[in-house]
């Protein structure tokens, strides 16, 4: 027996046998199939192969070895769904239509869709049994009496038992088939179509891949195993989601398919995804194949989605791509898209042509060449066809001579058949043709932001407001100066900023391209671009940008000898991400230079660099080791090409890598010119790590075309980060946090909460009247969070610190990391205020630097902001501790209200100081407004109680006495300062490591001085917490604040319950509070608790408590 690899199908046909060689590549396998089944060159890209006995997905470039004398069986699949089934009937063809019902008929017969066979989906499931016997009778042409001989075969297994199925085409499922029979006139492609449908919207996850992989928590190095799951589509949780293994908690959202960036492996199973919207995320996998499974169908989709020339891992490139890419091919785009790109491409250049692969045929390629600028559009076009031979030889249809190539077929006809090829215009990541088959609808098609979408923080900043250092020294250019200067903010607060200003010869000659590259760096913002403060618009004329004490990069690197090989390294990536910025944006520095980077910081475990303005270009000889060689005969060509960037980019690091040396010292410009012109090259400096030499040398490349993209560096250079220098750099395995694990089930229970020692005083002890335990039995729970109306705030995380700004809060319980954007305009301040941080001690001030905070991820988001965890570096203590930020959303229509009322909390909380108040730590100005507090680690109350209603246990009822007690405290003392909080609730109390209760969230509370305080304006309210008076009459006092705190006194014998009145909507909550209806106790209520809780939610609020509501007869048990 021969050994051979079996291609089997779904639609019956016989299976494609390959031997004779010793191995395949899985895409020539996946291509030879979809000819033999007449799928055509686009819809190709969808499918893949899959395994059954391994469960395994094979990424293209997956060498498959021929077993000797053993047949080694896949399945060809569509593994890569488009975003609903009219768009893959619209943008493929009748035979992928055709295979892909082919393929979940199957899956449903053979019991692979689980979902169906459970619960309310069987009836749907005979639906789709229904379609499928419609589908058979349409394409076989028979009838009903012939169908039914053979009709279980449309049934699965699992189904046979349902009473449906028991004589056939009897009630119901005989007339679902003639409705269906007459709805489908026959066509049987609309009948597959609509399988299809209702199958994806049966079961949205239909076609998800999941893996088992391992999360760290770095702060204990403990691994969680993780359900890592990818959907593009899921209307939650589109792209990546992930929970612990065997939980039935919520997901955790790691990111879209679109804000991928690239994807690094490690030879021991671990990857790195990098993505836009926070820091990489990190991933270990069992096994090689599984992990070569997961990048292959991450990139699938990414190409299909957002660039179909870019492979997010370099490690598993696309073969087919390859190939293309030598030849300046396109894929298979639509003829349309391929002459409206030459059109704007060519410039009206007669000779320019764009190569590429037929859409409808395979081995089949065709030129667009523009021929004249007489005509308009496509008349200017001439279309030449070429076909690739049984031998791989390709032929220029008409002509005889065939080519290894391409591109020497054109060489060779434009020279002896004076066919004008002149200029080939390559594919582009930012094509956007028909191509992009799994592209969701709401993407859109450009990810360019236009100077309106821009959220520009820079300023007018007045003259008078920058005072220039006497003592300090300036540093001069050919055309500007830059100064050392301190930007003045307040009477008693200023910043460290560098103005950059022409100098006095050149201030009337150049004054225009000076202003044309101040309004380029205003709207550039990035972490590895010196931000832009602002502009002064005369005396004189600057641009004022961040203040960078560390100086230029090639400086530092020559005086410095503690700069490890890593920290270049690193300095290169934060180089090229800057470069991909830029690309990004379709913009061009025009300027890399080593001496134009700045040195941001340095430390043991970073180097961070930041590429500073271009300023005013004018190309001398002696920039020529940065100017590509295609600019030579016009340098002024460098500033508008972005592959100009990606030259110079490569000399820069080339800079790097030799420690700020300068290229060839010992000879004079035009002999290093005269160097280049005869192809020679600068060399790798012998200490260049190879990886980094080879990615050198292809932004040298002559071949424009042919140089590395600025993505692809990013990528190449932070795989070679991960994959050699990876013991020095400290990973953020943040989205799975060890705390987590309270909430759903996990493989090893947490320990018990370390409990805070007994109180003793001489007040009363409540607790010795009530018999422990309380053995009433725990009843179940049906808690239901979408029951809640937006007025009600849904549950915040069990890692929120606080809700923010509004009672609209509904915190995510996804725990993204921030996005990346959120820092871009970094604010230098080498002066940063003095923050005292003793507990009884404040600074009025407490003004925050930016620079100090280090985003660790989002805690939680409200309508209005969101809540981060951060690292706080103290200037004064000289150590670091962990807080909880509120910001605003960028989105924010009326950003300037939500910046007031951060402010007015500021004032209010900075005021306080109790065991049970959120300590607040300061405030950040610039860039942004942003409130500073305590981390308080386990989270809102509401939370922790749930977390133990959800696995149905109790707590005793002391620990929920300590909960009312820590919430009376805190609220007497609130009292005692005039402050009426206006939004005491489970959710803005916070639990801390030891049961310490805190109250957060000042965002509604309001100093009084005439014992109330009346609400003027217009915005929503957590009404369910809200006294009669407070509905009513937007009257707010002590006693109202009691009402709350009865409200949370329920939410807490009640373990985290909806505090709604039965069959009461919000808009009637204040007639049926008028008419004595109230919220009736928890179940299992101790009765003095119950007394309290109805004393406190008297009518009229001189009948309530106190504030500190009768916290007499609270007290801890001995």
């Amino acid at each position: 027996m021969v050994g051979t690899i079996r291609i089997n199908f779904y639609t019956g046909n016989e299976p494609l046998d390959f031997f004779g060689n010793s191995s395949y590549i899985a895409e020539d396998l996946v291509i030879e199939s979809c000819k033999y089944l007449h799928i055509g060159p686009v819809a190709r890209h969808l499918f893949g192969l899959w395994s059954f006995s391994q469960s395994l997905w094979f990424p293209p470039s997956k060498e498959l070895k021929v077993p000797d004398e053993d047949i080694l069986n896949f399945y060809l699949r569509l593994r890569f769904r488009t975003p609903n089934i009219t768009s893959l009937k619209e943008k493929t063809d009748s035979s992928t239509l055709n295979y892909y019902f082919r393929q979940a008929h199957i899956d449903f017969l053979e019991g692979r869709i689980p979902e169906l066979y459970h619960g309310n989906l069987r009836e749907s499931a005979l639906g789709l049994v229904a379609t499928d016997i419609i589908c058979e009778m349409i394409e076989e042409n028979v009838t009903v009496e012939e169908m039914r001989s053979y009709k279980k075969i449309f049934i699965p297994q699992i189904l046979r038992k349902n009473p449906l199925s028991d004589g056939f085409l009897h009630e119901p499922l005989r007339k679902a088939v003639a409705r269906g029979l007459a709805n489908a006139k026959n066509n049987s492609e609309f009948v597959k179509e609509n399988y299809l449908q209702g199958l994806t919207e049966l079961v949205p996850d239909y076609g998800t891949e999941t893996y088992t992989v391992l999360i760290e928590k770095t702060e204990n190095g403990k691994l969680f195993e993780v359900e890592l799951v990818v959907n593009p589509y899921h209307p939650d949780y589109p792209g990546l989601r992930m929970r612990l293994k065997r939980s039935k908690g919520d997901w955790t959202h790691i990111c879209d398919i679109e804000n991928l960036c690239y994807i690094s492996m490690r030879s021991d199973e671990t990857v790195e995804i990098s993505r836009q919207n926070g820091v990489p995320q990190y991933i270990q996998f069992n096994d090689t194949a599984q992990r070569h499974s997961f990048v292959s169908f991450l990139d699938g989709y990414y190409r299909l989605s957002e660039k179909w020339t870019f492979n997010l891992c370099k490690d598993l490139p696309t073969p087919s791509l390859l190939k293309l890419r030598a030849m300046k091919c396109h894929g298979p785009v639509s003829v349309s898209f391929a002459h409206r790109k030459l059109e704007e491409k060519s410039n009206n250049d007669v000779g320019c042509y764009i190569i590429r692969e037929c859409e409808f045929m395979y081995d089949v390629y065709y030129v667009d060449i523009w021929i004249s600028t007489k005509s308009e559009g496509s008349e200017n076009i001439s279309t030449f066809k070429i076909i690739k031979d049984d031998e791989g030889m390709f032929v220029l249809e008409g002509w005889s001579e065939s080519f290894k190539s391409i591109p020497q077929l054109l060489s060779y006809h434009a020279n002896e058949n004076m066919l004008n090829f002149q200029r080939c215009i390559p594919p582009s990541e930012y094509d956007e043709s028909n191509l992009l088959l799994c592209r969701r609808q709401k993407q859109g098609f450009s990810s360019l932001k236009t100077r309106g979408d821009c959220s520009c923080t820079a300023q007018c900043i007045p003259h008078d407001a920058i005072m220039f250092c006497q003592d300090v020294s300036t540093m001069p250019g050919r055309l500007t100066i830059v100064a050392q200067a301190r930007l003045r903010r307040s009477c008693t607060d200023s910043r460290a900023v560098a103005v950059k200003m022409l100098r006095k010869e050149t201030k009337v000659t150049h004054l225009k391209e000076f202003l044309a590259q101040c309004d380029k760096m205003l709207y550039w913002q990035h972490d590895a671009i010196v931000s832009t403060v602002g502009m002064i618009l005369t005396n004189p004329t600057a641009l004022v940008m961040e203040w960078l004490p560390l100086g230029t990069l090639d400086r530092y690197l020559e005086n410095r000898t503690d700069v490890q090989e890593v920290d270049l390294i690193e300095a290169a990536y934060h180089l090229a991400r800057a470069l991909w910025y830029l690309d990004e944006q379709r913009m061009v520095h025009g300027n890399i230079r080593c001496h134009n980077i700045l040195v941001s910081s340095h430390g043991e475990s970073c180097f961070k660099v930041k590429l500073a303005d271009p300023g005013i270009i004018t190309y001398t000889d002696a920039d020529i080791h940065w100017i590509p060689p295609e600019c030579y005969d016009d340098y002024s060509r460098a500033s508008k090409s972005i592959l100009a960037d990606v030259y110079a980019y490569g000399t820069t690091v080339w800079q790097i890598i030799s420690r700020g040396g300068k290229p060839m010292p010992l000879l004079t410009p035009k002999q290093a010119k005269e160097h280049y012109l005869k192809n020679l090259g600068l060399g790798i400096p012998s200490t260049c790590q190879e990886e980094m030499g080879k990615l050198i040398e292809e932004c040298w490349f002559r071949d424009p075309d042919n140089r590395k993209q600025p993505q692809s560096i990013v990528r190449d250079v932070n795989s070679i980060l991960y994959q050699i220098y990876d013991s020095r750099r400290t990973h953020s395995y943040a989205v799975v946090d060890e705390r987590a694990i309270t909430k759903v089930e996990s493989p090893e229970k947490p320990p018990l909460p370390t409990r805070r020692p007994p109180v003793k005083d001489s007040s009363r002890n409540i607790l010795k009247k009530i018999k422990w335990p309380v053995t009433a039995p725990f009843r179940g729970f049906n808690y239901n969070v979408l029951s809640q109306s937006r007025s009600t705030l849904n549950a915040s995380s069990a890692n929120s610190t606080t809700s923010f700004l509004t009672e609209d809060r509904e915190n995510d319980e996804n725990f993204d990391e921030p996005s990346q954007s959120n820092s871009l305009i970094s604010i230098c301040d080498v002066f940063p205020s003095e923050i005292l941080l003793d507990n009884h001690i404040r600074d009025p001030s407490s003004i925050i630097s930016y620079h100090n905070l280090t985003i660790k991820g989002k805690l939680g988001e409200g309508f209005y902001g969101e809540v981060l965890k951060a690292d706080f570096f103290n200037p004064v203590l000289l150590k670091p501790e962990t807080v909880a930020v509120k910001r605003i959303k960028a989105k924010d229509s009326v950003p300037h209200i939500r910046v007031n009322e951060l402010h007015a909390e500021m004032k209010i909380m900075k005021s306080l100081c109790h065991k049970n108040i959120v300590r607040i730590i300061g405030l950040v100005e610039d860039p942004e407004t942003m409130l500073v507090m305590e981390y308080v680690d386990n989270g809102s109350l509401l939370c922790h109680l749930q977390s133990y209603k959800n696995k149905q246990e109790e707590l005793e009822h002391k620990e929920l006495i300590r909960f009312a007690l820590g919430v009376a405290e805190g609220m007497e003392y609130l009292e005692t300062q005039n402050i009426v909080h206006r939004d005491l609730a489970a959710r803005n109390i916070l639990v801390g490591s030891k049961d310490a209760i805190k109250i957060s969230d000042f965002g509604l509370a309001q100093e009084i001085k005439d014992h109330y305080y009346r609400m003027t304006t217009d915005r929503n309210i957590p009404i369910r917490w809200y006294a009669l008076e407070a509905i009513v009459a937007s009257k707010f006092s002590h006693k109202s604040d009691v009402w709350s705190y009865g409200v949370t006194l329920w939410e807490i014998f009640s373990y985290g319950d909806n505090p709604q009145i039965k069959n009461v909507p919000d808009t009637a909550l204040h007639e049926a509070l008028q008419k004595g209806q109230r919220l009736g106790l928890p179940y299992n209520c101790p009765s003095l608790e119950r007394q309290g809780m109805e004393k406190e939610e008297e009518d009229r609020g001189e009948e309530r408590r106190q504030s500190g509501p009768n916290q007499e007869k609270y007290d801890y048990p001995d």
